[in-house]
Parts: C-alpha cells; sequence; structure tokens
C-alpha cells in the first residue's frame, strides 16, 4: 500500500491537505505537465534539495513529512534556545 502509485488527484489532494501545495497541470497541449508549488507558490523541484523528495506514493509523502518534523523541531529547538539566552 506504501509502494502503490497514487493518481494525480490522490496526490493533489493529500498535499493539499498536508501542506497546502497545488499541483497545476502546465502541459504543452502535447501531453500533461504536473508542477507543483509549495505553501509560498515557489516550485517546489526548483530547489536541488527537493530533488530527493517523490510525491508518486504514500511512502515517499511520508518521507517528507518526516524530513519536514526534523528541520521543524530544529528550528523550534534554536528559537528556543535564543529565548533561553534573551536573544
Amino acid at each position: 500500500m506504501l509502494k502503490k502509485k497514487l493518481t494525480i488527484e490522490e496526490q493533489r489532494e493529500i498535499l493539499s491537505s498536508l501542506f497546502s501545495f497545488v499541483i497545476v497541470n502546465e502541459d504543452d497541449e502535447n501531453a500533461p505537465h504536473y508542477v507543483i508549488y509549495n505553501e509560498e507558490g515557489d516550485e517546489f523541484y526548483g530547489n536541488n534539495k527537493n530533488l530527493q523528495f517523490n510525491f508518486t506514493s504514500l511512502e515517499g509523502i511520508f518521507a517528507y513529512t518526516a524530513h519536514r518534523a526534523k528541520e521543524q523541531g530544529y528550528a523550534d529547538a534554536q528559537c528556543n534556545m535564543r529565548k533561553a539566552l534573551g536573544l
């Protein structure tokens, strides 16, 4: 189930619900070309560090969720340390 390939509609629903991402079909009339935009309106795969994530399965979405949680935990810890130090 985790490795099952998600349809574009399933990806759109999950990414929108979890991260407020938007998937847009920017086709060139020959074939669909889907682009993912993050919550800030930037192209998700426009950033090289995001190339490691694959949203075509739940496994890939869970991996990205874990990555975001780790980054957020680090940012929260930094903020708490600054507050404790009065910075």
